[in-house]
């Protein structure tokens, strides 16, 4: 009985104990008050952050579901201030600075609350988003290392980091930039753990599916490819950070084994230089030149294909189409062209056309380079030289004419001047762009052997329809507006540009074959129709 007495005793004096063990230890870490504790971590946070002599690199996520992906902010602090550049600027040397501060509130906190329009682009409402994009601009601070500082947004809670930068801000954008534009992929496919995983891409998000099982996650470029929002486990793999090879279409993790995913392209534009490439394909049975004659070769290799081609020397677009066949009997057509704007685009056309009064019409028109960019001219009855603002497009190697745009200024018998501007048109004329700005045509060019020309046709949606003409409208100011509107000048519907080579222009027999019959015909010359602006939009 008396060990019982003493065993009990000791039960129910050890909490006691221990309680004033825990009770000293809590003492000695916590020691020191709160306020004083944080303004150490706040200290140390920003020295780490000011010591960096390239700055940051800030994985920026806006919304709290990544509905937008993920966009590359560079930050170089100083005591007080903070150098901000962006991969949205259209310069990547461009770069904004404003003060920061470094605060308890609720935590460590990181703001940028001064104004810098680039930090706090998606934290703004505007016109089209009242709610913004739901970005933040104050950051809690999580973890402060070396080389990687860990915060998530105050108001999304998204995770974000910090990562250090060894070289020049502006180096790291162009970068990001380079790996941007060179990125083509919509899917890309690959096996992992000998299971096929397929990935679709949109809106800077991206989607693994493996069998029944598919995951979807935000994604943010860098210098070398794509992070992922979070860690994805696929297939019996997790991964987050994906580089990017740009010449074999192919993305490769680089923070798991045996992980790599290929896309196949079906419109491989290239310039004249010869070339060869490799491209994974899984399940070939047999490959097959189409179009393209010998200079075009296509080789079945144990992972997929080798694409050939020779150099073009023509003075002229080319394209070939080379056909796999997979096991089942499926297959799929790669377009392989080669062409240069200098080289093979630039020169003498005639531009062919149904005008307002369902004539078909010619005209003399050029493509060349001035100031660097490319030039679209035609001559209008005679009467005047429209120059289309346009963009070329190496990637795609297309033509893009936008709605909405000035293409030159036009004079009458009593000397009166006017001020063209293209509104788009379907086929129907039942749908139109009005004055805005912000709908695209593209000309694709293809070389025809049989005429010797090449030849580029205008195409593209208005709205829900096909687009089908040019209604260049006439207005008394360098200003489109409906007060400034005088009507219609003419309609240019089924454009289409020929160049026909030993024979420049064209011959106007060999630019109206290529003419394409408008669906609707003006009942009477556009020239007297109301003004676009009063009729029903």
């Amino acid at each position: 009985m008396k060990n019982y007495k003493t065993l009990t005793y000791l039960l129910l004096t050890l909490p006691l104990v221990f309680l004033q063990s825990c009770l000293k230890d809590q003492e000695d870490k916590f020691s020191k008050p709160a306020s004083e504790r944080m303004e150490k971590f706040l200290s140390n946070a920003q020295s780490t952050l000011t010591a960096s002599e390239e700055g940051w690199v800030l994985d920026y996520f806006p919304d709290d579901n990544q509905l937008y992906g993920g966009f590359v902010y560079t930050v170089k602090f100083t005591k007080d201030k903070a150098t901000v550049g962006c991969e949205l600027a259209n310069d990547a040397t461009a770069e904004l600075t404003s003060l920061y501060r470094m605060t308890a509130d609720n935590g460590p906190v990181l703001s940028f609350d001064s104004g810098n329009d680039f930090i706090h682009y998606f934290a703004t409402p505007n016109g089209e988003h009242t709610k913004a994009y739901g970005g933040d601009f104050e950051f809690v601070i999580d973890s402060v290392g070396t080389d990687i500082v860990k915060i998530h947004g105050k108001r999304s809670l998204n995770t974000m980091y910090l990562r250090k930068l060894a070289k020049p801000a502006s180096l790291y954008l162009a970068e990001v930039k380079g790996v941007q534009n060179s990125f083509d992929l919509t899917e890309a496919d690959g096996t992992v753990n000998d299971q096929k995983v397929s990935l679709t891409f949109e809106g800077r998000r991206v989607t693994f599916t493996a069998g029944e099982t598919s995951v979807t996650e935000a994604y943010i470029f860098y210098n070398e490819g794509i992070r992922l929002y979070q860690p994805v486990t696929i297939a019996g793999k997790t991964f987050s950070e994906l580089k990017f090879d740009a010449a074999k279409l192919s993305l490769t993790a680089t923070d798991a084994d045996g992980v790599v995913f290929y896309n196949l392209p079906t419109n491989l534009v290239v310039n004249d230089e010869a070339f060869s490439r490799n491209f994974f394909a899984k399940d070939l049975t047999a490959v097959e030149v189409k179009t393209g004659g010998s200079w075009l070769k296509a080789t079945k290799t144990e992972n997929g294909i080798t694409l050939a081609a020779d150099a073009n020397t023509t003075g002229h677009p080319r394209a070939g189409r080379v056909k796999l066949t997979k096991n089942g009997g499926d297959s799929v057509i790669i377009r392989v062209t080669q062409v240069e704007f200098d080289k093979d685009i630039a020169g003498t056309y005639t531009l062919a056309y149904v005008d307002g009064d369902n004539v078909k019409s010619t005209a003399s028109a050029t493509l060349d380079r001035h100031e660097g960019n490319v030039r679209f001219r035609w001559v209008y009855q005679k009467a005047a030289m429209f120059t289309v603002p346009v963009t070329w497009d190496e990637k795609t190697a297309t033509l893009s004419v936008e709605s909405g745009q000035y293409w030159g200024s036009i004079s009458t018998t009593d000397g009166s001047t006017y001020y063209v501007y293209d509104i788009l048109l379907d086929k129907t004329q039942g749908l139109w762009t009005s004055y805005n700005k912000g709908v695209f045509v593209n000309a694709r060019f293809n070389y025809d052997e049989k005429n010797n020309a090449t030849v580029a046709r205008f195409t593209g949606q208005v709205g829900k329809g096909e687009f089908g003409s040019f209604l260049l409208r006439i207005f008394t100011a360098k200003s489109p507006t409906k007060a400034n509107d005088k009507g219609t000048l003419d309609l240019i519907t089924s454009p289409i540009l020929v160049r026909q080579y030993g024979a420049a222009p064209a011959k106007a027999g060999i630019a109206f074959s290529y003419l394409k019959a408008p669906e609707v015909q003006s009942s009477t010359s556009l020239s007297a129709v109301a003004p676009l602006f009063n009729s029903k939009q």
